[in-house]
């Protein structure tokens, strides 16, 4: 009888415990881990303009301003240092020297690329010139009857030297 009280009581139990259990949004282990999306929030700030002269018949409407993110701009500022230590001074000159020198041969080399450039193009368009009159010229030949292709080369003979060597001898 002890044990059909335990079994009865375990039955019941269950039937109203477990359900509640399934059913619980804590228990989902499928939420457990997933991360809650952060809901933005849209702030508008309303003002109302005030007016020197009521008017009877016009409520006073709100106006939503909208702030404007601020503008960044760079700035440039130009230090100038005097240096009185005279061999600072000197190796600075020089620096400044180098750096003119440099310059100065970097826009030459540029000068002398555009040059070559300029060069390389003119050439590349009388040699196209060259290959395009060169092929006129033989479809011309070409469609004379009094034309004949070159003769073909032959080779005669086979040579050998002392060493092992061979050499053809070609007319």
């Amino acid at each position: 009888m002890n044990q059909k009280i335990l079994l009865g009581s375990l039955f019941v139990f269950s039937l109203l415990i477990i359900p509640s259990v399934t059913f619980a949004a804590w228990y989902n282990p499928f939420t457990w881990f997933t991360p809650v999306a952060p809901q933005s929030e849209i702030v508008l700030e309303e003002q109302t303009i005030p007016t020197t002269t009521p008017i009877a018949t016009a409520a006073s409407d709100p106006v939503i301003q909208y702030v404007e993110k601020p503008v960044i701009k760079e700035v440039v500022k130009t230090v100038t240092q005097t240096v009185e230590d005279p061999i600072v001074r000197q190796q600075l000159q020089d620096a400044l020297a180098k750096n003119t020198q440099l310059t100065n041969q970097i826009q030459e080399y540029q000068n002398l690329v555009k040059q070559y450039e300029s060069a390389n193009q003119q050439l590349n368009s009388k040699y196209a010139d060259a290959v395009g009159v060169a092929a006129q010229c033989v479809a011309a030949l070409k469609t004379q009857s009094t034309y004949t292709p070159p003769p073909t080369i032959r080779c005669t003979s086979n040579t050998s030297t002392m060493d092992g060597t061979t050499f053809t001898i070609c007319n």
